[in-house]
C-alpha cells in the first residue's frame, strides 16, 4: 500500500490517485454540491435574510434571521421554512401573500421569496468566492481522466440550477 501526501496541491495529489486506480473497476465518481464543491449555506442564510426582510417590510434585522436559519441548514426546505415563518412570526405576512399568488400554504410565499433573493445573489458573482478551488480542481481532473461524474445534494432544483449555469 502506497502513501500519498496531500498536504500540497490537491490536484497533484489527485493525478498520483487517479493514475493509480483501476478505470475498469470504478465506473462514475459522485460529488456532493453543498458544502464539498461550493460553499452554499452563506448565501442560503443570506437569502433567508432578504426573504424575511421582505415579509416583515425590513423590521426583522438580518443577522437575527440567519440566527434561527442556521439552525436548519441541511432540514428539508418545506420544513425550514414553515419553522422560520413560525419562529419569525412572519405567517400572517405569507398568508397575506398566499391567495393574491396563487400558493395553498404560506411556507410556499417564502420558499419563492428566498429563491428569488437565492437566484439574485447569484447573479450577483457571489458563488465566485463561494467555491472549494481544490475540489472543483478535483472533479475537473476526474473529468479529463475519463471517468463519469455526478452531483449529488439536497438542495432543490430551483437551489441547484443556478449553480449548475454558474461558470466553475
Amino acid at each position: 500500500m502506497s502513501v500519498v501526501d496531500c498536504t500540497g496541491w490537491i490536484p497533484r495529489c489527485s493525478r498520483h490517485i487517479l493514475g493509480n486506480l483501476r478505470t475498469e473497476l470504478i465506473r462514475a465518481v459522485i460529488f456532493d454540491l453543498d458544502g464539498t464543491l461550493v460553499d452554499t449555506e452563506p448565501l442560503k442564510l443570506l437569502a433567508h435574510a432578504r426573504a424575511a426582510a421582505e415579509l416583515s417590510s425590513g423590521v426583522l434585522p438580518a443577522d437575527q434571521v440567519i440566527q434561527v436559519a442556521a439552525q436548519f441548514i441541511g432540514v428539508p426546505a418545506a420544513e425550514t421554512d414553515t419553522e422560520l415563518l413560525r419562529r419569525l412570526d412572519l405567517e400572517g405576512p405569507a398568508r397575506a401573500r398566499m391567495v393574491q399568488q396563487g400558493f395553498t400554504a404560506p411556507w410556499r410565499v417564502y420558499a419563492q421569496l428566498h429563491l428569488a433573493a437565492y437566484g439574485q445573489l447569484l447573479n450577483e458573482s457571489r458563488l465566485q468566492g463561494a467555491q472549494f478551488p481544490h475540489a472543483v480542481a478535483l472533479l475537473q481532473e476526474v473529468r479529463r481522466a475519463g471517468f463519469r461524474t455526478a452531483l449529488a445534494t439536497m438542495s432543490s432544483r430551483g437551489e441547484t440550477q443556478p449553480i449548475l449555469d454558474a461558470p466553475l
